[in-house]
């Protein structure tokens, strides 16, 4: 059986940032107790979830990061609660903020 992390995202507007910025991505990690079972991905702007299926059975903790076109990042992390992944399958929501709308000041 593979054992599966889902993680909800949701996002808030957050201003000041200069005219023209955009999020290009959302980069979700994965980070363990043993740093070789740490993973991530790239999400598009505003997706609602990111899947991770495969994982080794550890403790895990979420983050999710806005990114602009050339990968830096816009804003803070968000972290979200540890996970105990087990070796059945478990799915996790978070509130996790991480779009980005610039607006001019």
């Amino acid at each position: 059986m593979s054992n599966a992390l889902n993680a909800a995202i949701t996002y808030k507007s957050v201003g000041g940032f200069p005219l023209g910025t955009a999020v290009a991505s959302i980069l979700v990690s994965l980070s363990a107790q043993t740093p070789t079972n740490n993973t991530s991905q790239s999400l598009a702007p505003n997706s609602a979830s990111a899947a991770f299926s495969g994982l080794n059975p550890d403790v895990y903790t979420p983050s999710a990061q806005a990114q602009d076109a050339n990968g830096n990042p816009l804003g803070s992390a968000v972290s979200g609660a540890a996970v105990t992944v087990q070796g059945s399958q478990q799915t996790v929501a978070l509130e996790l903020p991480a779009s980005i709308t610039g607006t001019a000041a």
